[in-house]
This record gives C-alpha cells, structure tokens and sequence, in this order.
C-alpha cells in the first residue's frame, strides 16, 4: 500500500498504525510517499509501521522496483 502522509482529517501515521492493527493485512508493505522529508519523518513512519519511506516526487522506476521486490 502506496499512502500519502498528509491527508486531510486523519493523517497517513494514523492510517499505517490503524493498517497494522488488522490481522488480514499481516505481511501487508506499506509505503510511506510523502512530501516531508526530515529525518523525524522517517522516524513517525517507522513507528506508525511504515516499512519503507519515499519523499515525493517519486521516481517512477524506484516506485516500480520497490513494488516488483515486494510481490508475494
């Protein structure tokens, strides 16, 4: 799962630790693909379950490898 941090209401830290707490998404990747990109938003992402941490913009070939190592 490709999620945003900054999102209205509920924020991308709130919605990865909400993810982790659901049995059926164990093994779920979730990746966080941000605009923030200090090293104390890398740390709320590893914390709130965030496996890896892209700052925007993205290039698509590392959105594309990550997405192709990751396949189960």
């Amino acid at each position: 799962i490709f999620l945003d941090i900054g999102m209205p209401g509920q924020d991308g830290y709130e919605t990865a630790k909400q993810l982790r707490q659901i049995a059926a998404l164990d093994g779920t990747v979730l990746v966080a693909l941000t605009g923030y990109g200090r090293d104390t938003d890398r740390q709320r992402a590893r914390e709130a379950g965030f496996d890896e941490f892209l700052v925007k913009p993205a290039l698509p070939e590392v959105v594309s490898a990550l997405a192709a190592s990751r396949r189960r």
